[in-house]
């Protein structure tokens, strides 16, 4: 639109899915993003058109030059479960198994999202199988 001469941009957010080596691919953005017009990066170092985002538990701020002005825009990490990860630590270790033995002993209960991450074999139960398979990968 030759008429259009400012670009107001309020609160511009996104949320973006951080990968288990808090990691993001900006080709993933909508649109036809340019990193080429990106600076001014804040929590994030990047490597062509990937970020890795230096602390997961905040969000990365840059700004955008849209050609008529720098706008501010704010990602916002949004952490995938990792399978098998009960602790929630973005890793699979022997603490996660712990955690299974004491669901299947009774010591402790599951949500809905936990119940799915500590059903690692994916066969719709959390039980002794999840945590042998758990303990065979941490062994290879």
């Amino acid at each position: 639109n030759p008429a259009l001469t400012s670009l107001d941009s309020y609160d511009d957010k996104y949320a973006i899915s951080i990968f288990a080596d808090n990691s993001f691919d900006l080709s993933e953005l909508p649109g036809n993003f340019d990193v080429s017009k990106v600076s001014d990066w804040t929590n994030a170092t990047v490597d062509g058109a990937v970020i890795t985002l230096e602390n997961i538990n905040e969000n990365v701020t840059y700004s955008y030059d849209t050609g008529y002005e720098n706008v501010t825009f704010t990602l916002v990490p949004v952490l995938e479960p990792i399978s098998g990860d009960i602790t929630g630590d973005r890793q699979i270790n022997l603490y996660d198994v712990i955690e299974i033995a004491k669901y299947i002993l009774g010591m402790r209960e599951f949500n809905s999202v936990e119940s799915v991450i500590a059903d690692y074999n994916v066969d719709g139960n959390v039980n002794i199988y999840d945590a042998i398979e758990i303990a065979k990968k941490l062994l290879e």
